[in-house]
């Protein structure tokens, strides 16, 4: 602990002042809440509650002792460690002992300073000296007991030298260090105070003495410029001074309680008028308290009729709840039931297309066994050299009418197999050429002409155009360009659905182009 450094001085005398030009921040430890909060206890255990009334020297017990002795533990002695606090002042002997390798730089004040400082706060003469005194006297004899570990310096001429103040602590091994400004701080003239100070100390013989025992004591320093009595035209002018700041505060004081005064007559016409007001409201509000208690039985009354009828509705509300659920059971059985009959007809409408598929598939075996066979009938030789049948006397004559009128179909719509991966896409393409024949915007003729290769084919223009058209860019009429409704309208070109069918359903109700400078 040999960089803990205690900087004190009696409460209340100016000592602080000494260190006004020092810079101490960088010294400070940590937890000093903890430390503070430890000298107040110390301070309320005592007979005093407040540092300025301590009288003696402060004996704290074990476990104050211990807290400070914990507080200690958590420094860090790598650096200078300065607590400069007046509530150290009777706790010396305290920090001598749970401190033995700390070093003290103690200050005290000349009484006639002390004394302008107190009757600045307005103390007691009496009783401040009677602490000075007190103060004076322990300063002596801890520097006595520690003289080796402790400087005593006159606070006045510590503020009025603070370089060698500096020059004189090296001597504990503490380096203090300077603010960039003034070097002392700042002395405000009191010449009536210092009269009246200097008057009162020459009826105290003892102090003198008191006095210079302490700076037998002290490390001198530069010596304190000497305060001559005051000039009696200073002491006037001084007094003259104070006379008109009181009586500007005075004046002041008289405009603050006219305006106070003011501001009470009118709080005194408001009152009355709030009283006169309260008394209206209090019979209003009679009536009404009156007129209360009416609804409250009228609302007795009604709420007796509304529990009668609360009754009645919640019996009305639990047989409605019963039928509700009979008739929920009885509609989960429909349910049930309903389900069980939609999967059958599902299988069935299942059935029945694998057998209308089997049915289209075995006509058009029958188809091509039937050319088959009347490929192998002119190829057959005739003993009576008779020409061949005729073909409608050779089929029937429904096979006959069908066959005049069918058209071959493109592949894509085209049975390949009971479980063929493209049936969906057939019913879809199916579907597209039942809704075109429907809405008659097809040209068949048209088509025709404009594609001899389909009529060469033998396709059915509308399939056709359903299957292959819409993929190579052809047109189903005149007025109806497929390149470019896809072009101009992306919706159409990015979905599966055939332009034309698009057009029919939707792009004729929203009016969409349908070929360049044409809107339908």
């Amino acid at each position: 602990m040999d960089s803990l450094f205690i900087t004190t001085g009696y409460a209340g005398s100016g000592w602080d002042l000494a260190l006004f030009a020092c810079s101490l921040d960088a010294y400070e430890g940590v937890d000093a809440d903890q430390l503070s909060s430890w000298r107040d206890q110390m301070a309320a255990r005592s007979s005093c509650g407040q540092a300025l009334e301590l009288r003696s020297e402060i004996d704290p017990d074990a476990s104050m002792l211990e807290v400070l002795d914990q507080w200690l533990s958590r420094q860090d002695y790598s650096r200078p460690l300065i607590l400069a606090d007046e509530r150290d002042f009777w706790l010396l002997d305290v920090w001598a002992a749970r401190c033995p390798q700390a070093r003290f730089l103690l200050f005290y004040t000349a009484p006639e300073t002390a004394l302008i400082q107190a009757l600045l706060r307005g103390d007691q003469p009496d009783d401040f000296l009677s602490g000075w005194r007190m103060a004076a006297r322990h300063l002596i004899g801890f520097q006595r007991r520690y003289r080796r570990r402790a400087l005593l310096l006159d606070a006045d001429s510590a503020r009025l030298d603070p370089q060698g103040m500096v020059e004189a602590v090296r001597g504990l091994g503490l380096e203090l260090s300077l603010f960039d400004r003034e070097s002392s701080a700042p002395s405000v003239e009191l010449p009536l105070e210092r009269m009246l100070v200097r008057r009162w100390l020459d009826m105290q013989p003892d102090l003198p003495l008191l006095q210079a025992e302490l700076e037998a004591h002290a490390l001198p320093l530069a010596d304190r410029p000497p305060q001559p009595d005051p000039d009696p035209s200073q002491l006037v002018e001084h007094y003259l001074r104070e006379r008109a700041q009181r009586s500007a505060e005075r004046d002041v004081q008289e405009r603050l309680i006219a305006e106070k005064e003011e501001g009470l007559a009118q709080a005194r016409e408001r009152l009355s008028t709030l009283e006169a007001d309260y008394k209206d409201s209090k019979e209003e509000n009679e009536l009404l308290l009156l007129q209360l208690h009416q609804v409250q039985e009228e609302l007795e009354s009604q709420f007796l009729s509304a529990k009668e009828q609360e009754a009645s509705l919640i019996q009305a509300r639990d047989e409605q709840a019963r039928r509700v659920a009979e008739r929920d059971s009885e509609l989960s059985q429909a349910r049930g039931r309903l389900s069980m009959l939609e999967a059958d007809h599902k299988d069935i409408k299942e059935e029945n297309e694998l057998l209308l598929l089997q049915l289209h598939q075995v006509q058009e075996e029958l188809e091509q066994y039937f050319l088959k066979y009347q490929a192998l009938v002119p190829e057959s030789s005739d003993p009576t050299g008779s020409s061949p049948p005729e073909r409608s006397a050779v089929m029937p004559p429904r096979a006959a009418t069908r066959r005049s009128v069918r058209r071959p179909r493109p592949p894509a719509l085209k049975f390949r197999g009971l479980f063929a991966k493209n049936r969906k896409e057939r019913k879809r393409l199916e579907r597209y050429i039942a809704i075109i024949k429907e809405s008659r915007l097809f040209d068949e003729e048209w088509y025709l002409r404009q594609y001899p290769d389909v009529a060469e084919a033998g396709f059915d223009p509308v399939e056709h155009y359903v299957c292959h058209g819409v993929a190579d860019r052809r047109n189903p009429s005149s007025w109806f360009d497929t390149h470019f409704y896809m072009t101009r309208h992306p919706d159409v070109a990015g979905s599966i659905m055939n332009p034309l069918v698009h057009y029919h359903r939707f792009g004729q109700a929203e009016n969409r182009q349908t070929r360049p400078g044409w809107n339908g």
